[in-house]
């Protein structure tokens, strides 16, 4: 109950921003309150789903093989860009 009314007070009715993304005049994205920038890059979730009201009922795990794709698949997401072609703008070419 107390986290709802903190909830209202603070989010609803008041103007607390924390949490909010911003974008400045320069097209800087931040968010209100602060990023860690400890926790950049990929940061994993459980293996475990699960589902009951109230109380645990039941527990789904995907299987290993569908684990290790999606760890990949997440892990090319955040792979450093690299360039993969050169376009000459004037006409001279690069040195």
């Amino acid at each position: 109950m107390f986290q709802a009314f903190v909830f209202l007070r603070e989010f609803v009715l008041g103007n607390n921003e924390n949490g909010l993304v911003k974008e400045n005049k320069s097209g800087v994205v931040s968010v209100v309150g602060g990023e860690k920038k400890s926790l950049e890059g990929v940061i994993p979730g459980g293996d475990k789903i699960y589902y009951g009201n109230g109380a645990t009922q039941s527990t789904y795990i995907f299987p290993a093989a569908t684990r290790a794709a999606w760890k990949t698949f997440i892990a090319g997401q955040h792979q450093e860009a690299k360039p993969t072609a050169l376009l000459i703008v004037d006409g001279s070419q690069p040195s």
